[in-house]
């Protein structure tokens, strides 16, 4: 096992390829991700789920892009009795950027930062997908040190889950969503709450994760989870203060405006971060507390 969280397990697997023509994959290893599948007790329900993880996983097959994390497959387990949906992708053996970072503290960070950018620009401009949970433990790291997103759409299953508002501390990564998630709830036809997700929601959490990636310092680095929502609400900013004289403190302030229609749009972000534009001088960690 590789990690685990609330309602997922990360397995490293070999794959063999005997029998397949030519190279089918460029790693002998995949990722297999098991997430727990939640059924209901009407047939309509479950097939609701079933119809909405596969259509999930076959568009993430469709996906080509240098920053997308390709999708090979998919498979159903039963262990103990308990349905899990196994996601079949790319084994990157550098795991996400968090892990790299702290095993690679030289590595070029801004780098990192605009392949995060193209990537997400191609999930909605060319893709028209909203990932739905941007933050740094989903960008994975290939063998070459290329930063591609990873996950997107897991967070759609999830909302077929009996989750609310008093679950989302448990199980979501509440630090890196839009402040309009929680204001708009929507009922779903089993009384539980869906929460809201847009593009421009992935642009804030693109901001939040720009600067961490940059810097190390989690967005409400020192709010506890369980205030959070209440942060987002009031209009409490993840980080206290932006250095906006930099580009990629210009494109973090702009991604992290509180009014959901204002902020930058991705294809605008990517033409602002990509070189030699990006080579300016870093933003210090001193220029903002978190």
């Amino acid at each position: 096992m590789e990690g685990a969280g609330a309602r997922a397990q990360i397995y490293s697997v070999a794959f063999d390829q005997s029998g397949l023509p030519g190279d089918v994959l460029t790693n002998s290893r995949v990722c297999l991700k098991l997430v727990t599948v939640f059924f209901g007790e009407t047939l309509e329900h479950n097939v609701r789920v079933l119809r909405k993880i596969l259509r999930g996983v076959k568009l993430w097959s469709s996906l080509k892009h240098p920053n997308i994390n390709p999708c090979y497959g998919w498979t159903f387990e039963f262990p103990r009795n308990e349905p899990h949906f196994g996601i079949v992708s790319q084994f990157c053996p550098h795991y996400n950027a968090p892990r790299y970072l702290l095993k690679y503290p030289e590595a070029n960070r801004e780098k990192m930062v605009c392949e995060v950018a193209r990537g997400l620009r191609y999930l909605h401009d060319d893709a028209g997908i909203v990932h739905g949970d941007v933050k740094p433990r989903n960008v994975l790291v290939s063998d070459e040190g290329v930063a591609m997103l990873s996950d997107f759409g897991q967070a759609e299953i999830l909302d077929l889950a009996p989750i609310n508002l008093r679950d989302a501390g448990r199980f979501l990564t509440l630090e890196y969503w839009a402040p309009e998630v929680f204001p708009k709830v929507f009922p779903a036809t089993d009384g539980d709450n869906i929460l809201y997700r847009s593009m421009p929601g992935d642009v804030w959490s693109f901001g939040c994760t720009l600067l961490e990636i940059l810097f190390g310092v989690a967005p409400y680095s020192g709010v506890h989870r369980h205030h959070v929502i209440c942060a987002l609400i009031t209009g409490q900013p993840p980080f206290k203060e932006v250095d906006t004289t930099t580009i990629f403190g210009d494109v973090a302030q702009r991604c992290l405006t509180f009014d959901a229609d204002k902020r930058l749009p991705m294809a605008e972000a990517v033409t602002m971060l990509d070189p030699p534009k990006a080579s300016a001088p870093p933003m210090t960690l001193a220029s903002f507390a978190g």
